[in-house]
Formats: C-alpha cells, structure tokens, sequence
C-alpha cells in the first residue's frame, strides 16, 4: 500500500509540477493537487503507525521524498506567481477540513443507521413479545374453556 501511494504521489507531483512550469493557475492542477495530497497523507499515516517493522526506514524515506518534493514545488510556485504557494497552502488546509468534515459525516451517518437497526430489532422485539402475548393468553383461554364446562 505505501509503495502504490508513493507512486500515485509522485505521479500527481509529476502533473502538478509541469502544470506550474507551463504557467498555469493552480486551480487548473485541483485533480492533481487532491490526488497528491491524498497519497502523501496516506505515506504519512502509515510513517506514523508504529510497527516496529523494517518497512519503517523505507516508509520515512519515502516521506521526505515527497517533502522535498513540495520543496520543489513551493519554489516553483514561488517563481511563477506571487502569493501561488500561500494558496496553495489554503487549498491545503481547505481540503484537509472538507475531508475531516466528510469523515465525521460519515461516522454521523452510520450512527444513524446502526440507531435506526436498533431500533427497528426493538419494534420486533416489542412486536414478537406481543404475538407471543396474545398466543399464550389465547391458549390459557382454550385451556381453561374446554377444562372448566365439564
């Protein structure tokens, strides 16, 4: 997984780097820059995970590859436009909040489906004690009709 995230990163870096070398805006690299992103915050979550493997060199090292890579991209930016490496700095923090939103979206709708499964098996529950109810109620009232003419 780190190797395919590191990959994708440096793909994405690739477009993004090119794009600002041909004087584009940033706004035209978005898919780029999201994907990039993305994939370097994936290298970072598994840096951090503390494994105790041998991958953990590997995965640091490929960490600061792609810091040196937004190095290279903040002078680029820096170069081509004034205040481009501020906005992408907001862009980033931007995107970072969307997604930390999205995810706590995510977590609010599952609750809410697991809270509306539960409550749906307690109206079964309530239900099937009910039928149960009314069953045994029926049959004592049998019992006791055909028991109690004699």
């Amino acid at each position: 997984m780190l190797l395919e995230s590191v990959m994708a990163a440096n793909v994405a870096f690739s477009v993004i780097k090119k794009a600002v070398q041909n004087g584009k805006d940033i706004a035209e690299c978005g898919k780029a820059i999201g994907s990039y992103l993305s994939h370097k915050e994936k290298v970072e979550d598994e840096v951090n995970k503390t494994s105790g493997t041998s991958n953990d060199l590997e995965a640091f090292y490929e960490l600061e590859k792609l810091n040196n890579a937004e190095k290279q991209l903040e002078f680029l930016m820096k170069k081509t436009r004034l205040h481009m490496w501020q906005d992408f700095q907001a862009f980033k923090n931007k995107r970072s909040v969307q997604r930390a939103n999205a995810a706590k979206a995510a977590i609010k709708a599952k609750a809410k489906k697991d809270s509306e499964w539960a409550e749906t098996i307690s109206q079964i529950q309530t239900a099937l004690f009910i039928v149960v109810s009314l069953l045994g109620i029926g049959l004592l009232s049998l019992y006791m009709i055909f028991n109690f003419e004699r």
